[in-house]
């Protein structure tokens, strides 16, 4: 899920380094972030608001509640394997937003649109 954020975002630079920076100048022109967050500002349904609200705070709940000390509430013990590799912490994770839940959805659109390029 992070790695997809920061795709749509164009920030894998942040974790892939600068031999990513093509694919972020690419995703920044495309707009994904922008159109979403868009989306997220106009939306007027109070269903998919409450979903997206929900889903986003259960995300930033789990990732503010690892601890190995075993403090309450606990939600796990370690960060998932790719904050890991990555470098990224409890500290440093950027808190998930029903925006982002929509940039993962236009992501994995974008993925399934094959002929992206032929209509460019």
């Amino acid at each position: 899920m992070e790695k997809t954020r920061r795709l749509g975002k164009g920030k894998l630079c942040e974790l892939f380094g600068e031999q990513a920076l093509p694919i972020d100048e690419f995703m920044r022109s495309v707009g994904l972030e922008r159109s979403s967050k868009e989306s997220w500002e106009n939306n007027k349904d109070p269903q998919l608001t409450s979903i997206l609200t929900a889903y986003s705070n259960g995300i930033n709940d789990y990732v503010q509640g690892i601890s190995l000390m075993g403090e309450e509430p606990q939600t796990a013990k370690l960060l998932p394997p790719e904050f890991l590799v990555f470098g990224v912490t409890k500290e440093t994770f950027e808190p998930w937003t029903p925006a982002d839940c929509l940039l993962t959805i236009r992501i994995i659109q974008f993925h399934l649109t094959w002929n992206w390029a032929s209509d460019l």
